[in-house]
């Protein structure tokens, strides 16, 4: 019986260490998926560029966009991932000259809406008017991009915002 009980251990021993992964020592050059997926991002270019707007009310109620942050980092953004999230305004990723190389609408960042219950319980929904808050915009970036223009959505007044982009 002790026989019995040796030999599976002995057994157990064995597969494991022969079931085991090898693991690359440090200068090999085999490659797993995510090494893989950096090293596309470096050959190719791919990154996404992603931007905190810092939205204020101005005096005459107007809005004031300026850029808080950029950051572009390796990846790219899959169809679907950025999708438009309002149509009060559209920001445009645009190039030295105002070619459009991205575009996207928003929905106005300082003029919400939250659902509250009145005193009968009853759900209303209630606007909230703010005089500053940050959005996201995010895009796969394009080494064109120099500047972000933001319109109102059926007005003709834009604001040119330049990126600085490193």
């Amino acid at each position: 019986m002790r026989k019995h009980i040796y030999l599976f251990f002995a057994a157990v021993i064995v597969l494991s260490v022969a079931c085991k992964t090898a693991k690359p020592s440090a200068g090999s050059n085999v490659s797993g998926n995510e090494t893989t997926a950096a090293n596309d991002n470096k050959t190719t270019g791919s990154y996404i560029l992603a931007v905190i707007l810092k939205a204020s009310r101005k005096a005459d109620s107007s809005i004031a966009f300026e850029v808080s942050k950029v950051n572009k980092v390796a990846g790219k953004l899959k169809p679907g991932q950025n999708d438009n999230s309002g149509d009060d305004y559209t920001v445009t990723f645009a190039d030295d000259k105002d070619v459009a190389l991205a575009t996207y609408r928003i929905k106005d960042p300082l003029n919400t809406w939250i659902e509250s219950s009145d005193e009968t319980g009853a759900l209303k929904t209630i606007p909230v008017n703010r005089n500053e808050d940050f959005i996201s915009v995010r895009t796969n970036y394009n080494t064109g991009m120099k500047k972000i223009i933001i319109q109102k959505t059926k007005s003709t007044d834009k604001q040119v915002i330049p990126l600085n982009i490193e």
